[in-house]
């Protein structure tokens, strides 16, 4: 809250004499975006812009809607050799399902900054270490206050076949990963139909909730986003999938699967 008087009245801004690019292949000349306060109100040629607004002349110049980047690990910790774990869980530190993308994510770093320079507004992240990596969030580059911009949390469930940071040697092989992300949803899934009450499990308590929710898996390569399909069969669960870019060397298999995909774009310097 604010500590003392302020003017609540919104401040209005018209951006006029600008291209606007309101939706793909679609763009409206010498056009006017009216803001009031943080919310766009009107889009148009004929836009009345009321006498009290700032108007800023963008003759020539374009305007787009904020790009949005749906797989993100801008402002989130990384990998971190030998990172502590401090709440009771799995005997394998590559499952990490506590981890919270909203608590630890901070909105000032170099790579949030970097991305809303270029035009992005709002990125769905996550922290991108171990084989099972909590939940994500998605939040906002307004660069306004911790609440403002997170925009949804616990967006979802994230996944991979690499171990990341964990310490542990096992696995050190992709079949001993796939072994252990299966072992870890049943273990899941036991622990949630009662288990064992002598033991506290904050990992496997976690993984079960989000087994209910979106569940995003990183494959890196198309055979292993056909791993990944298989898994989600076998567990009845459906994941998104995060392609690398040859998916279509196997198309006919991918598209099979059904699954929404997330594939990597090469973007112009």
């Amino acid at each position: 809250p604010v500590n003392g008087p302020r003017d609540r009245a919104p401040v209005t801004v018209a951006f006029t004499h600008a291209w606007v690019h309101v939706a793909p292949g679609e763009q409206l000349r010498d056009a006017t975006v009216l803001i009031e306060g943080d919310r766009i109100v009107a889009v148009g040629r004929n836009v009345r812009v009321p006498a009290q607004a700032q108007v800023i002349d963008l003759k020539g110049a374009h305007l787009w809607p904020g790009f949005i980047d749906p797989y993100s690990a801008a402002g989130m910790p990384g990998e971190r050799p030998e990172r502590p774990r401090t709440t009771p869980g799995y005997w394998n530190r590559a499952v990490r399902a506590d981890v919270d993308a909203a608590i630890t994510w901070n909105a000032g770093s170099d790579a949030a900054k970097a991305l809303r320079r270029q035009g992005y507004t709002p990125l769905l992240v996550h922290d991108m270490d171990g084989i099972v990596r909590g939940t994500g969030a998605a939040v906002s580059l307004g660069e306004r206050s911790a609440s403002e911009d997170l925009l949804l949390h616990r967006s979802a469930a994230h996944f991979s076949f690499r171990k990341g940071s964990s310490p542990d040697r096992y696995p050190s092989s992709l079949m001993g990963t796939i072994a252990l992300l299966r072992q870890a949803i049943i273990d899941a899934r036991w622990h949630a139909a009662g288990g064992d009450a002598r033991h506290a499990d904050v990992q496997l308590e976690a993984l079960a909730a989000q087994l209910q929710g979106p569940l995003v898996f990183e494959a890196d390569g198309r055979d292993n986003l056909l791993r990944a399909a298989r898994i989600a069969t076998e567990f009845d669960l459906r994941f998104i999938l995060k392609g690398s870019g040859d998916e279509y060397l196997r198309l006919a298999d991918v598209l099979a699967i059904g699954s929404p995909l997330i594939i990597p774009m090469a973007l112009p310097a």
